[in-house]
């Protein structure tokens, strides 16, 4: 992915506004610091980060509604998470046109993922799909619609997945039984990774944890679900493995695309190595959900690192080790921010 300036914000951005925007309420332990980041910053797109009209014949009365991704407002869409960006915009463009039948167009030269979760959210969606071979695309009068810009999720370009909370709502419904999670039962997902961004010290992670459950006025009303690795589960399984989680914790990478299935209070936090704090990308996803974030990181951003591609995939590459001391407190603030939510909604 080639940054710019424009795209990622700058390094005076990241003295200047950084901690007085993202991080009002940080505080810091052993090393780590825990915020509620993303403070101020919107989630949600809006009609006006799209291009809109009509094509076909003049004055036609259309009966489609086509969202055009190309190289100009994705981020390689060969990757899932990449491609799902382009997928969740289009259903909010779709769903502002309920009444006509939804297209996605691929532009001319981009290539786009063929990966199980692409193909099972796009069955999910319903949506018929067409590649722009010449210069036209599909016949018929249509309603054509695309987002103006591209977003990195680097600071000053966060990333917006949705118009409304309701378009990630639409497809929890359409994928999950109504069903009552059980009462009085707190769970806790730890998810690891098999590659780059790995907790390596997850064993002794999910123990502090189990302990600190315990000791939380709980009693044995919880349960904590260790992870290794979420893709090896079917598109339905990551799902639902989310869905039913009360709080998640989960190094940054591609498997927290799913946080979308988070339910409405359901507590997160992200981990990100050292020169790799990108808060902008997966948790502004999962407010669209409706979840409660939270952010763990060591240091400032060097954006050095974040601009030179060889020097930015090293950093992203290193495994994690989180201090289980720095994890127990921010468990019993999640768990605490998490009623809260539920106390807000209730009312």
């Amino acid at each position: 992915m080639k940054l710019n300036p424009k795209e990622v914000g700058t390094e005076r951005d990241q003295s200047d506004r950084f901690w007085r925007q993202y991080a009002p309420d940080e505080w810091r332990q052993n090393g780590w610091r825990i915020t509620r980041p993303l403070a101020g910053v919107p989630f949600l797109l809006t009609i006006k980060d799209y291009t809109v009209g009509v094509r076909g014949p003049h004055g036609c009365e259309p009966t489609y509604v086509d969202c055009l991704v190309d190289q100009n407002n994705s981020f390689s869409p060969v990757h899932f998470p990449h491609a799902a960006e382009a997928q969740f915009a289009c259903w909010s463009l779709f769903r502002q046109h309920p009444t006509l039948h939804p297209r996605f167009i691929l532009g001319r030269g981009t290539q786009f993922s063929s990966a199980p979760w692409t193909e099972a959210l796009w069955a999910l969606m319903e949506v018929e799909r067409h590649m722009v071979e010449q210069r036209r695309g599909p016949q018929g009068c249509a309603v054509i619609g695309q987002r103006r810009n591209r977003n990195s999720g680097w600071l000053g370009s966060e990333q917006s997945w949705f118009i409304a909370r309701s378009d990630a709502g639409e497809l929890q419904q359409r994928l999950f039984k109504r069903s009552a999670p059980e009462r009085g039962i707190v769970k806790v997902g730890l998810i690891n990774r098999a590659g780059s961004r790995r907790v390596v010290n997850a064993d002794l992670l999910a123990a502090r944890l189990i302990r600190t459950l315990a000791r939380h006025n709980l009693s044995r009303s919880y349960s904590l679900s260790h992870i290794n690795d979420l893709g090896d589960f079917s598109f339905e399984e990551q799902a639902h493995w989310v869905h039913e989680k009360d709080v998640i914790i989960a190094p940054h990478g591609a498997q927290n695309t799913n946080f979308v299935w988070a339910r409405r209070c359901t507590s997160i936090l992200e981990i990100y190595p050292a020169n790799y704090f990108i808060p902008g990308l997966y948790l502004q996803l999962a407010r669209a959900a409706g979840a409660v974030i939270f952010a763990a990181h060591q240091g400032r951003q060097d954006m050095s690192k974040v601009f030179n591609y060889r020097l930015r995939r090293a950093v992203r590459s290193r495994n994690i080790f989180f201090d289980v001391e720095a994890a127990a407190s921010t468990l019993k603030l999640m768990l605490d921010a998490r009623l809260q939510c539920l106390g807000s909604v209730e009312m």
